[in-house]
């Protein structure tokens, strides 16, 4: 039987006390997240003064982000593939 005291990321932490798992735990959090995002949105095209105290950027990249953050904090890692030479990220290295 696992211990709770020997999972150390919160994720798997998280979802081992809810009974689920960090999959499922992810995906309602991702639906959170774009659910408030999207609720804040809409709630200032309605009145810009909505939503005094969400100060989150609220620009796409943003949303982006938050996404791809919850994905990495359950563990997940982008698959290893080789991109074609025009999309392929220039070296960050000198000449």
């Amino acid at each position: 039987m696992t211990d709770i005291n020997d999972i150390d990321d919160w994720p798997a932490r998280y979802a081992y006390e809810s009974g689920t798992d960090p999959v499922t735990y992810a995906e309602k959090r991702v639906a959170m997240v774009v659910s408030v995002h999207l609720t804040v949105i809409e709630g200032r095209a309605e009145n810009p003064a909505s939503f005094p105290v969400y100060s989150r950027d609220l620009s796409d990249g943003a949303l982006a982000r938050r996404i791809l953050g919850g994905l990495l904090a359950i563990g997940w890692t982008p698959p290893d593939i080789d991109l074609p030479e025009p999309l392929a990220f220039a070296s960050t290295e000198g000449p």
